[in-house]
């Protein structure tokens, strides 16, 4: 590889390198904007593991059911109901609100709770926690659930949308790319870092050469610095001639 060839070669490598940084950028820079653009409810109910107690003369069962809005938009009129098989009974009801912000209204029955709430906003909650005087499964418990122009949907305690209160495919999404975009800066370091030793080593060769010329021209009694200083004389005896005409011609 020629010496010209090398500086260019670094060079079509930077731009690319730069090319490259600025389309992933932009790429992050648009989800992100899309993300926190696209505002949508996203209404849902989880079951919780039940806890079954018995000893010889009854049985009892704890059920938690958190209904919450896990979008980045509130959900208006919510409205829903839970439902226990017919042969088991509600002893008992408490009802946890993430906030106390939060309005709602219940109403009891022996074996279901209906309850309605005007508004939850991003990120609320409501728990609910049942003793049934029987051992039930989830397949005994029913949860209807709605809100405006929404259902709600059942979610998996392993498929919780929130991590440390941030959606899930975001946090994940946005955890990448920065990892790439973090990548990315540190091979540009590299790169630059790589490029600088080479000019200085390029530059040193140079010296070097440079250094050879001289110690060939002292063999042949010739003094670089003497070709210098004659080198000088002649252009500005050139220079001088020059003025010289253009002071004649312009009388």
């Amino acid at each position: 590889m020629s010496k010209d060839a090398a500086p260019k070669n670094l060079n079509t490598l930077g731009i690319a390198v730069t090319s490259v940084v600025t389309i992933i950028t932009t790429v992050v820079a648009s989800y992100l904007f899309f993300a926190l653009t696209n505002r949508s409810p996203d209404l849902k109910y989880e079951i919780a593991p039940i806890s079954s107690f018995q000893n010889q003369n009854n049985s009892l069962s704890i059920v938690n059911i958190r209904i919450f809005n896990s979008g980045n938009k509130e959900v208006e009129n919510i409205n829903g109901l839970i439902e226990i098989s017919s042969i088991n009974k509600i002893s008992e009801t408490s009802i946890s609100p993430s906030s106390k912000a939060i309005v709602f209204h219940s109403k009891d029955s022996l074996n279901s709770i209906s309850f309605d709430a005007p508004l939850l906003n991003a990120g609320d909650q409501i728990t609910f926690s049942l003793l049934v005087n029987s051992n039930i499964t989830d397949e005994k418990i029913k949860v209807y659930l709605r809100g405006n122009g929404i259902n709600g949907n059942e979610s998996k305690i392993s498929e919780f949308d929130d991590v440390f209160g941030v959606n899930r495919k975001l946090f994940i999404g946005t955890l990448g790319m920065l990892i790439i975009t973090i990548g990315l800066i540190l091979f540009i370091i590299y790169h630059q870092r790589k490029v600088i030793r080479y000019q200085l080593k390029l530059h040193m060769l140079q010296m070097k050469q440079v250094e050879v010329y001289k110690n060939k021209l002292k063999e042949f009694g010739v003094n670089l610095d003497d070709l210098k200083i004659k080198k000088n004389q002649e252009t500005n005896l050139e220079n001088s001639d020059k003025k010289i005409d253009e002071s004649i011609k312009s009388r």
